[in-house]
């Protein structure tokens, strides 16, 4: 049973804002009108240029509870990004500007999550046109609450059956807070070098997940997805098989098809590996091969040398 602490933490709802006059204001209201009401409202203007971010300002003297980051425009990813590290909750939700949200949504979202002890809670959400018409449904939502594990999660969002959005759900704080560098194998089923490696570098993501903070390995399976970015459950069980197989129980991804088209263009062969920090800044050369764990513990140990210089 969650004690009174725990029903009352903060929630933090970070809104990505950029040339949205007209709608921000109902987006703001409909999240100060939540009846959960222990949340703090992070506006991250994205350096608008029509007076979006003075609106922010004037917002903000209406509750206390928000807070404005102005910024120069670099995306909504980068503005997210901004209020995830300036964010106080516990908990953690995602608003687009031109979004407006039901006043249950975080309490029931959190209730949902913290009864069935998950990380993430996701609700379904209807898209309106200009025109206040329901759209079709962009994926067909549950006739009641399931819970799922994390990996059955990650497979519905993989295969284009789940809600990518952003702002369906509630996440934990802890799950954003990463590793100061990430080492990420791209590979494929068909590469012998590739599979021979998998198992020693499991071994290496084990030791280094002991080590709060430190390296983390991912692997990019390239040959699951084609350059139209269709994905079949035959590749992915196949892909599955050999990662328990080779006992390389690190995350795995596939790569959708603006990310296949780049790394067709830019990965050399597989498999091939590179090394980014925890802002996404690649540190040093790729590796292009593959390695013995020895070889890969120096060069990771090497990579976050150049962190702490």
């Amino acid at each position: 049973m969650e004690n009174k602490t725990e029903q009352n933490c903060l929630i933090s709802v970070i809104v990505p804002v950029y040339n949205i006059l007209d709608c921000l204001e109902r987006c703001v209201n409909s999240i100060c009108a939540q009846t959960w009401k222990n949340l703090e409202i992070l506006l991250v203007d994205d350096g608008s240029t029509d007076g979006t971010g003075k609106l922010c300002d004037l917002l903000a003297e209406k509750d206390d509870r928000i807070r404005v980051f102005h910024k120069p425009n670099g995306g909504s990813s980068s503005a997210r990004n901004l209020g995830i590290s300036m964010a106080k909750g516990k908990w953690i939700g995602f608003v687009d500007s031109d979004d407006w949200i039901e006043p249950q949504m975080y309490e029931r979202l959190y209730e949902a999550a913290t009864a069935a002890g998950t990380s993430i809670a996701q609700a379904s959400r209807d898209e309106i046109d200009e025109d206040y018409h329901k759209r079709p449904d962009v994926c067909t939502p549950p006739e009641q609450e399931v819970t799922c594990t994390a990996e059955d999660f990650l497979k519905t969002l993989l295969l284009h059956q789940g809600d990518c959005s952003f702002c369906t759900k509630l996440i934990k704080k802890s799950l954003f807070e990463g590793h100061r560098l990430t080492m990420v194998n791209i590979w494929a089923t068909f590469c012998n070098p590739c599979l021979s490696e998998m198992p020693e570098l499991g071994e290496l993501a084990a030791e280094y997940a002991k080590e709060e903070g430190g390296a983390q390995i991912i692997g990019i399976c390239t040959d699951i997805t084609d350059l139209s970015g269709n994905t079949t459950q035959e590749a992915v069980d196949g892909a599955k098989q050999i990662v328990e197989m080779t006992g390389a129980a690190y995350p795995h991804l596939i790569p959708n098809d603006e990310f296949m088209a780049f790394l067709m263009q830019e990965v050399p062969g597989v498999p091939t590996t590179f090394f980014v920090d925890e802002n996404g800044e690649v540190i040093g050369d790729e590796v292009v091969g593959a390695k013995s764990k020895d070889a890969w513990q120096q060069e990771i140990e090497s990579r976050l040398a150049m962190l702490e210089s």
